[in-house]
């Protein structure tokens, strides 16, 4: 996890549109994501974890914008993880806490003021706005017809009958999956993007895609 004063010396606002997501993995995601799609004036901006969240927008986010007054939207991407309604009500209660407009669900804009400005605000909570998972989960759903899965699926089960735990199932699979379709071991979901091994406009991302033009659609 990111230390506050670490993110805050990371950045300074820049553009209309800010994307605001968990960590390095997530900003190199939709930064490929952004760039095939050719959408302009989007900064994206890590929050450190989201438990940090509530910090970050209340001490350090804010008065930026407060500063710079040109932000227009907040988008904010997070993990649903094992709760998925337990992340979309802390997103929703860090957003109030920093005095920012307040979506009712995921994927539906809040027009707010902030010091005499309209400002929208907006949620994507992963994989798909409704149920338990995280950027890895999303990604193997794009990946799931590629006949290297079914590999993947018994290594895993393989493992799991030589009495091996595996501790973040789901981030284990999609790097054993990247690993059978290249050299390096060591890509990043954002990597694999660029490398054409998870397909950038597969039907998985749908709702990124819709999301990303909500950014897009406030001016």
């Amino acid at each position: 996890m990111v230390s506050l004063p670490r993110l805050a010396a990371s950045f300074e606002i820049r553009q209309p549109r800010l994307l605001l997501v968990e960590g390095n993995d997530d900003i190199h995601f939709f930064r490929r994501i952004i760039e095939r799609r050719g959408d302009e004036g989007v900064q994206i901006i890590e929050f450190g974890g989201k438990d940090q969240l509530g910090d970050f927008l209340t001490d350090i986010l804010v008065p930026r914008i407060r500063a710079t007054n040109i932000v227009r939207i907040i988008g904010v991407v997070r993990d649903a993880d094992d709760y998925y309604d337990h992340a979309f009500q802390s997103v929703a209660d860090s957003l109030r806490r920093a005095g920012l407009p307040i979506p009712a669900e995921p994927m539906v804009s809040a027009n707010g003021v902030l010091d005499g400005a309209v400002i929208l605000s907006s949620v994507y909570i992963m994989p798909d706005n409704a149920s338990p998972g995280d950027l890895e989960t999303l990604c193997l759903e794009a990946v799931q017809d590629s006949p290297a899965m079914a590999c993947v699926e018994s290594y895993m089960e393989c493992l799991k009958a030589q009495g091996q735990s595996i501790q973040h199932e789901r981030k284990a699979r999609l790097h054993a999956f990247l690993a059978s379709n290249t050299d390096d071991h060591t890509l990043q979901p954002g990597q694999a993007i660029d490398a054409g091994i998870i397909p950038w406009d597969s039907p998985a991302f749908d709702d990124v895609h819709k999301f990303l033009d909500m950014l897009d659609a406030a001016d």
